[in-house]
């Protein structure tokens, strides 16, 4: 089968599955090596998907690319980046540099997802989590940002009644006040509002010189930035004041359901002996390492579970849960869990991440590819 995708036009499209700005700051995620011959509009001949990309994995990679595929450009998109450090040369007697060095004779891009996919809504740890068995499941570090749809608030004062309800009217046909699947979503306050005006002024209610007391709605309203102009503009045409007052406050950043670790709170509890075997059956895994936390059993109930893929100790440190759930965490790490109560599950670090990659990720890529590239 052809491709009939550039690099650049998958790159985009991997952005979109697992956004970059969710990666940790210490991660190296995105494009990582972009050969000449990938720069250009050269369509790429497959996509391989791999957790790790070591030499024998690339002499996999060369040996498809050469049988199949005729020597034409590919990429690599290797979850965990294979190159971290930044190299001040590129020799053939280091491991890593010879990986980047043979990628680029040959024609293979690289690309890594990483962190940005742990922490993606439906990436690698809601998978993970979703191993323990249903129920309400929440983000441990979560990441904030601002909505998208509410990024400031416009407040702005009116005369009750019918000025108030065409001023919403206005507010909402201008795009502001939609939250999810309502639009001309507004909240009201009655008030007082003063005014004296000049001699050049031409008040809409009472007169000029004179101080006036009017009955008056505060009316909010969410709207994002780019809506700003839009908002003032049919203030201005619905408002009856000649010299309508409003404010603009900026909202603060909110949690989102991206970001590091999981916990799921059980529908229904269940013994420790249970969740192995769940974890197990997820995972595909013979035998699994266990910590039992000190006061507890195979049988002693478990309704909270916190899990993070790969290495877990800094997410899962102080996390509330009877059980962590992970790839590796250190000796003292481990040992600080049981000695207050929490059992600790670990599965080794890529087994906790490999099966998301085969039974979610690729599917996942392809159709966001339209299965333009094999």
């Amino acid at each position: 089968e052809e491709s009939k995708m550039e690099l650049a036009q998958v790159v985009r499209a991997l952005g979109k599955l697992a956004p970059l700005k969710l990666a940790e700051k210490w991660d190296n995620v995105g494009l990582l090596l972009e050969p000449t011959i990938t720069a250009t509009s050269t369509p790429l001949a497959f996509i391989f998907l791999t957790n790790d990309l070591t030499e024998l994995v690339l002499e996999e990679v060369l040996e498809l690319k050469q049988k199949k595929y005729q020597g034409q450009p590919a990429l690599i998109v290797s979850y965990h980046p294979p190159l971290w450090e930044g190299f001040k040369r590129m020799l053939c007697n280091d491991p890593k540099q010879r990986i980047a060095i043979r990628c680029i004779e040959n024609g293979l891009a690289i690309y890594s997802p990483h962190t940005a996919l742990d922490s993606v809504e439906d990436g690698v740890n809601d998978w993970l989590a979703s191993g323990v068995g249903k129920g309400q499941v929440e983000v441990i570090k979560p990441k904030w940002e601002k909505s998208a749809t509410q990024t400031i608030k416009v407040v702005n004062f009116v005369p009750e009644g019918e000025p108030a309800a065409k001023l919403r009217q206005a507010l909402g046909e201008a795009g502001a006040g939609r939250i999810g699947n309502y639009s001309h979503c507004t909240f009201s306050i009655p008030g007082t509002g003063t005014f004296l005006g000049n001699e050049h002024s031409n008040p809409s209610l009472g007169e000029k010189g004179k101080l006036e007391t009017v009955k008056e709605e505060r009316v909010e309203v969410m709207a994002s930035r780019s809506q700003l102009g839009k908002v003032i503009q049919a203030i201005s045409e619905a408002h009856p004041y000649e010299e309508p007052a409003w404010e603009v406050y900026e909202m603060s950043d909110v949690p989102t359901k991206t970001g590091a670790g999981r916990v799921t709170r059980l529908e229904e509890e269940v013994p420790l002996s249970e969740i192995i075997k769940r974890v197990k059956a997820h995972l595909n895994l013979a035998h699994i390492r266990l910590a039992v936390g000190q006061g507890r059993s195979l049988e002693s109930p478990v309704s909270k579970v916190a899990v993070c893929a790969g290495s877990g100790s800094s997410v899962l440190k102080g996390a509330t849960a009877d059980v962590y759930l992970t790839g590796e965490m250190s000796h003292h790490d481990v040992i600080a869990a049981v000695h207050a109560g929490v059992s600790v599950i670990l599965c080794e670090h890529s087994n906790t991440e490999r099966g998301y990659l085969r039974s979610v990720f690729q599917n996942k890529l392809d159709s966001a590819l339209q299965s333009k590239v094999p």
